[in-house]
């Protein structure tokens, strides 16, 4: 502890002097991370979720998400992980769930299909996250001109003609979504199926005696919710 070699910039236009900041080591990334999780254990359901839609105001806004990671921060990822939300999202490429809530590495456990169907292999996903890593928000994140539940609403002939997994899938989206009105306006027809279907995995999740079990103890909660994709906006479903 004789020497220290610090990097600084010298701003000309106003003689300020900027001292930059070492990158942390490893070890002081995993203490850091460390501390993060103890003080987010303190969080409630509800203020995870005001976090998550601060997240996605942001993103809204084309304000920068959280910047990249330094080489240290990713080993240090390597130690552990302590996400507080868990998101069934559909696998659709146009929604990039890390992006939309201007999240970063570990700050999210996403299980994806099509659909956002909280089938056994999605359910068994959560589970995990729920039981073993404490998740304190679960989400289902439907979006605006899902391809899955747009061909759930097809005869039922037709969709016997998917591959077995496929159309096993799609029934099981068309029997939630049941006898929807057919509206005249395209968009808010679309808009009315995903969160038709998003509230029916919501139900299905909150039927799971894990889960009922958490949100009786005040230590969960599960929303629904809808991408808006032409604005990059995450409605809340009620």
């Amino acid at each position: 502890a004789e020497l220290k070699i610090v990097g600084a910039f010298y701003e000309m236009a106003t003689g300020t002097v900027h001292f930059l900041e070492a990158d942390k080591t490893v070890d002081e990334c995993v203490e850091c991370n460390a501390a993060a999780a103890e003080r987010d254990a303190s969080l409630t359901p509800d203020e995870v979720l005001l976090r998550l839609k601060a997240g996605n105001e942001r993103y809204c806004k084309n304000e920068p998400g959280k910047p990249p990671l330094s080489l240290n921060e990713k080993q240090a990822l390597t130690v552990t992980q302590k996400p507080l939300v868990g998101l069934l999202s559909c696998a659709d490429s146009r929604v990039p769930v890390e992006l939309i809530f201007g999240a970063g590495p570990g700050d999210l456990f996403i299980a994806r299909n099509a659909g956002n169907v909280f089938a056994p292999s999605t359910a068994a996903s959560l589970d995990y996250g729920v039981k073993h890593l404490g998740i304190k928000l679960l989400v289902v994140l439907g979006h605006q001109c899902c391809g899955a539940v747009k061909a759930a609403q097809l005869p039922s002939d037709a969709i016997a003609g998917e591959t077995p997994p496929l159309a096993s899938l799609l029934a099981d989206i068309k029997k939630g979504l049941g006898e929807l009105p057919q509206l005249d306006e395209a968009a808010a027809h679309d808009r009315n199926a995903v969160s038709t279907n998003v509230r029916v995995q919501v139900a299905a999740m909150a039927a799971s005696p894990v889960y009922a079990a958490k949100i009786a103890a005040a230590e969960l909660k599960i929303v629904g919710a809808f991408y808006e994709m032409a604005t990059g906006a995450v409605h809340f479903l009620e």
